[in-house]
Formats: C-alpha cells, structure tokens, sequence
C-alpha cells in the first residue's frame, strides 16, 4: 500500500501528494524533494525512491584566488606583420 503518490513533470519537477488525497506534503524540483514540514529522514526516502539524481550533493565552492597571486596572461597572439 503506497502511502505517497507523486505527479511528475518535466524530468524532475513534480508534486508530492499523501496517498490518495489532494494533500500535497512538497515538491521535486531540479532533482531534490523539499517537504512542507521538516522531515530529513522522509525527505531523504523520497529523493532515493524518486531516482538517481535526486541525491546530488554539492561540493563546497572553493575560495577565489586574490589577483595578485594569479600568474600574468601571456598574450598568444602573433604579431601583426
């Protein structure tokens, strides 16, 4: 017996209902499940049941170099004759 039902769209977007009902209890959107009420453990459940992609972690973004310690460009270009 399911107790969610989803409609899906698009690939990755969709509504996430309680079984049978028009309740919606969240949404899939760009490959995660964002629920209304906090809950990491059925969030996680769904984005495994509903695919693959659904558990794409982001890596941290790198800090971005000063200009001074990025090297000099060197000019590739041939001279104009």
């Amino acid at each position: 017996m399911a107790l969610y039902d989803t409609f899906q769209y698009l690939v990755d977007a969709g509504v996430i209902f309680r079984a049978g009902t028009t309740e919606e209890i969240g949404w899939r959107s760009q490959g995660g499940v964002v629920l209304k009420e906090r809950n990491d453990a059925l969030r996680v459940a769904l984005q495994t049941a509903l695919g693959p992609k659904a558990l794409k972690w982001k890596k941290p973004a790198k800090a971005k170099a000063d200009a001074k310690e990025k090297a000099p460009v060197k000019d590739k270009r041939k001279p104009k004759a």
